[in-house]
């Protein structure tokens, strides 16, 4: 069995690149930031603990489910979140031995990043941005390439691929898919 771990900044493709995953070789595919989303919300204590607390436990939770969900069966496994860091991953999730791969846009302004989100955005009314005003999603195109920056630093540290999306956002994409086949071996299988 093999884990790939596809993390970054938001709206920076991670889900786009694990359902391509899927539609080249048939895998489980977990979008995690629905299951943090869930734990932070739904916390019976979430109103008493301070960030780093809760923080602490949502990548325990989400480190739980990578490790143990479908570990029984063996077939490639791909997660898929912007709540896994590399620091994360390097501290928790290596004995696992995952296929790792960071998406951001570090070198985007917010104002670039914003047309492009409108842009993608347009015909897909269930993008969590879709209802957002301008000013509301420039706030959080600013705060996704902060991330960005962050990640890319991490992934330098912890020799984790990072791939910047900032421009050439299909392209960039189409090498991602083809890093994670290759290190899964799925090309060859596909071309057998």
């Amino acid at each position: 069995m093999r884990t790939v771990i596809i993390g970054g900044s938001y709206r920076a493709g991670k889900s786009r690149l694990a359902n391509l995953v899927f539609q080249s070789v048939q895998c489980t595919v977990v979008h995690l930031d629905a299951i943090s989303n869930a734990v932070r919300a739904n916390h019976p204590l979430a109103e008493q603990l301070c960030e780093a607390e809760l923080k602490d436990y949502c990548d325990t939770v989400l480190v739980k489910t990578v490790r143990n969900m479908g570990k029984e069966f063996d077939y490639l496994r791909v997660y898929d979140s912007s709540a896994i860091s590399p620091s994360l991953v390097a501290r928790r999730l290596l004995a696992i031995q995952p296929i790792v791969l960071f998406l951001g846009y570090p070198n985007i302004t917010p104002a670039q990043k914003l047309a492009q989100v409108r842009t993608v955005a347009a015909d897909v009314p269930y993008c969590w941005s879709y209802g957002m005003n301008d000013r509301e999603l420039l706030m959080a195109m600013e705060q996704g390439i902060a991330i960005s920056q962050r990640t890319k630093e991490e992934c330098l540290r912890y020799e984790f691929p990072f791939l910047d999306v900032s421009a050439n956002w299909h392209n960039i994409i189409a090498e991602a898919l083809d890093y994670i086949l290759k290190q899964t071996n799925s090309i060859k299988n596909l071309r057998s």
